[in-house]
């Protein structure tokens, strides 16, 4: 029972966790990843702040992702430039790391990047999940598994 002396009660704010999302594209026209931009802009207002490493940057220029509280940070993938890539994407890994300092990951559909940053994720004890909806069994998602305690999928294997 409330006591009648007191009106009002203090209720502090339950800060959530800053978010680090990785996915391919926040690029709306395109017809494979377009959706994941929704996904993030979902995914951010319950967060205090959230920054997306994408593999693809966006050929569309990105309306209000800032006044959304979300940082974009893109790695630039280019085909057949395996070493560029990898420095590339530790790279913009690591200053996502040191200066968004994220509390929990959500790779998704991103078993190659799952399997290069979760190593180094579990290292520092940051939670992670990955969502993963591929009948097959990739060769970084078998490495991803050894790392992430949470793995979500659509599909069955």
């Amino acid at each position: 029972m409330p006591n009648p002396m007191f009106k009002y009660t203090l209720e502090l704010p339950q800060m959530t966790p800053r978010l680090l999302i990785v996915n391919y594209s926040l690029d709306p026209t395109n017809t494979i990843f377009g959706h994941q931009r929704e996904i993030v802009e979902k995914l951010s207002i319950k967060f205090v702040s959230t920054a997306v490493i994408s593999a693809h940057g966006s050929q569309v220029k990105m309306k209000n992702l800032d006044d959304k509280n979300i940082l974009h940070l893109v790695i630039d993938w280019k085909e057949n430039k395996s070493i560029r890539n990898i420095l590339r994407a530790y790279l913009v890994f690591i200053k996502a790391l040191y200066f968004f300092r994220p509390q929990l990951v959500f790779f998704h559909m991103t078993d190659t990047l799952a399997a290069m940053f979760s190593p180094l994720l579990a290292l520092f004890r940051i939670p992670q999940a990955l969502w993963y909806a591929h009948a097959s069994n990739s060769k970084p998602l078998k490495v991803s598994r050894l790392f992430i305690k949470t793995i979500v999928s659509s599909t069955p294997g």
